[in-house]
């Protein structure tokens, strides 16, 4: 049987399961293994890993509104590759939320406003130095969250190239519903296989490291501002 839309992955289970009387389970079952696959993406991205070129996605036109500090991360957001503001000919560097508290005081309350250059992430939301003195179209290369399976969204690029890890996944969670502790650790292990080979199959290559500078120089500051790269403070003119 096909593996390639959202039905037929649920008629695939319950073939694999014998069983015709988990209409209703089956989705959980999906839907669980679904939040596995998302941790275990998310680790491979905190450890370092290149995921696949598949969730690299660029909105180049994200809206970085004057004198909004804060601006909601995308819904569908994991991690940033890359942010510029282009037309500025600015490369956004990140920092910790401790940082830009520090940067912010350094600045001092005559420096508010100005290109943005540096930024961080505080909960669900970007977070920008300076303050934008206009408005801004970023351009955000980020890791993309894979798109839920779903009546409405029969499919995605996972289920596409890589159907056995749905396929595996959602027999995972099946086994303790249905008290098969037998074949727990044989679905699990043929899941974790699946989604090592989707992790290693096509990641976005990594073609440099780039140079990292203070990020006090990052960003440019207000006009009547130097900054000391001997001491990492900002000095303030009158």
């Amino acid at each position: 049987m096909a593996l390639d839309t959202y039905a037929d992955l649920q008629s695939s289970i319950g073939g694999w399961l014998n069983r015709g009387d988990l209409n209703t389970a089956i989705p959980d079952f999906i839907a669980l293994a679904e939040t596995q696959m998302l941790r275990r993406i998310t680790k491979a991205k905190n450890d370092g890993r290149m995921l696949p070129r598949a969730m690299v996605f660029n909105n180049n036109a994200f809206a970085i509104a004057q004198g909004v500090e804060y601006v909601a991360l995308p819904s569908d957001f994991l991690g940033v590759l890359s942010f510029s503001i282009d037309a500025e000919a600015v490369q956004l560097d990140y920092v910790s939320p401790e940082n830009l508290v520090y940067l912010k005081q350094k600045r001092g309350i005559t420096a508010s406003t100005d290109v943005p250059g540096v930024y961080t992430i505080v909960g669900a939301q970007f977070q920008f130095l300076p303050l934008p003195d206009q408005n801004y179209a970023g351009n955000l290369f980020y890791w993309q969250k894979p798109t839920p399976l779903s009546n409405s969204n029969a499919t995605n690029w996972i289920l596409t190239n890589h159907p056995d890890v749905y396929l595996y996944g959602a027999l995972t969670q099946a086994a303790p519903y249905l008290m098969d502790d037998a074949r727990m650790g044989v679905w699990g292990g043929l899941f974790t296989a699946a989604i090592e080979d989707m992790l290693t199959s096509d990641p976005l290559p990594n073609d440099r490291s780039w140079l990292r500078m203070e990020s006090g120089l990052t960003f440019r500051p207000n006009s009547t501002t130097t900054f000391n790269i001997n001491t990492g403070d900002f000095t303030y003119g009158p």
